[in-house]
């Protein structure tokens, strides 16, 4: 369980950040905002892949591929990773995003019923 957790984890870690980095490498931006540019291009990625999937009704599958790909743009752009890794802002940043992802996590670890549980609204509109 926690391995598989591990896995997730590492996934939306090169999903949502890694693979934008191959779109915004080329521009001239500052460390920081190549980071947050690169988060902004990998989401548009994510979104218009997922996008065609959908409109396309290909196989859940393609997801995997989608994600694969993200792995191999991420890997494309190593040296610009590390490169973005020694600015101090830079990892300063990448700490706080951390930081923001475990607060999220844990915050979503405490809700233990998504539902409404028990409590029926409709009686309340009557």
């Amino acid at each position: 369980m926690l391995g598989f957790l591990f896995i997730l984890l590492a996934g939306l870690l090169i999903s949502s950040v890694a693979s934008g980095l191959f779109f915004v490498r080329k521009l001239k931006l500052s460390p920081p905002e190549t980071l947050c540019a690169a988060i902004g291009a990998s989401y548009v990625f994510l979104y218009l892949t997922s996008a065609l999937i959908y409109a396309l009704h290909l196989p859940q599958f393609c997801y995997c591929v989608v994600s694969f790909a993200c792995g191999c743009l991420s890997i494309a752009c190593w040296r610009q990773w590390r490169a973005l890794w020694q600015h101090p802002q830079t990892r300063w940043a990448i700490g706080s995003f951390g930081l923001l992802l475990l607060w999220t996590l844990v915050l979503l670890s405490m809700i233990r019923n998504y539902s409404a549980g028990t409590i029926q609204l409709s009686h309340h509109f009557e």
